[in-house]
């Protein structure tokens, strides 16, 4: 195993090694794909409704309290969820309801407040 960074000579492998049949690397980027097309499908077979109930299952941002940094301005505020484009929803202080599409967004912790 020449080619492998040291970090990885005891656990590094090949898929010939590993299984009972001769895979080649194209069998195998042929596989790869498969399973990655159908994945993409179920995840937008819905309208992407699925995509985004994922998305907001694992986000670390929505339902933080966070400082978004425009070009033009900053402020404080809470992430709400993402609109159907995937943009960032925001609630300012004020109540208003603001779509954050560009920027930088950093969560806050309870001593940053």
């Amino acid at each position: 195993m020449g080619c492998v960074s040291p970090e990885l000579t005891e656990t590094a492998t090949a898929c010939n090694l590993e299984s009972e049949m001769e895979t080649t690397r194209a069998d195998l980027l042929v596989s790869w794909l498969t399973e990655l097309d159908a994945l993409l499908a179920g995840l937008t077979a819905d309208g992407g409704a699925g995509l985004r109930a994922e998305y907001l299952e694992r986000s670390a941002t929505v339902g933080m309290r966070v400082r978004v940094d425009l070009h033009d301005r900053a402020f404080e505020c809470d992430a709400s969820g993402i609109d159907d484009d995937g943009h960032l929803l925001v609630i300012r202080d004020d109540g208003a309801v603001e779509t954050v599409s560009a920027g930088d967004v950093v969560s806050l912790r309870a001593a940053e407040r």
